[in-house]
């Protein structure tokens, strides 16, 4: 039903040119709106590019191949902890995707020696959280992140 391409560093500055760009780098066809938008990429994400392992994922439909949605880490673990985000373009929710996204970034993150793999929700997030609970992460508490405000956060141990 669905499968998944790493993102390389290449795939990455090009995603922070234009999504277009990444995605004839790749040779996909896709929703650019499953991509995070550009601007996002080249001011957050850009710096991960020199640390190719630790990047992410697009998920891809199996019968069409295009893209549909991503997901990634914030960050290099830090003694042990990564923390990852995902999205899916939203014609694709309630059919799986965000969850075996969510359950490969997981296996990716463990295979590469994190302990801990966390990631946060807003409350009224509920169906990232049903995601989340269906890879086995538990809910751990509420914290703020400058970004978000009030958060949820849920982590999985190995």
């Amino acid at each position: 039903m669905f499968r998944f391409l790493e993102i390389t560093p290449e795939l990455l500055r090009a995603h922070a040119i234009s999504r277009r760009q990444a995605l004839e780098l790749a040779g996909l066809t896709g929703l650019e709106s499953a991509l995070l938008p550009s601007e996002f990429v080249a001011d957050r994400m850009l710096p991960m590019a020199e640390n190719e392992g630790w990047i992410g994922f697009w998920i891809l439909e199996s019968a069409s191949g295009d893209v549909i949605g991503s997901g990634g880490y914030k960050s290099l673990p830090v003694d042990g902890v990564v923390e990852i985000g995902y999205g899916i373009d939203e014609s694709f929710w309630g059919q799986g995707a965000a969850t075996v996204l969510c359950a490969e970034l997981v296996r990716h993150a463990f295979a590469k020696g994190a302990q801990v793999v966390r990631a946060h929700t807003l409350e009224h997030g509920i169906a990232s959280q049903r995601v989340l609970a269906k890879n086995g992460f538990g809910f751990v508490g509420k914290f703020i992140e400058p970004e978000d405000g009030e958060v949820l956060r849920f982590e999985r141990t190995q």
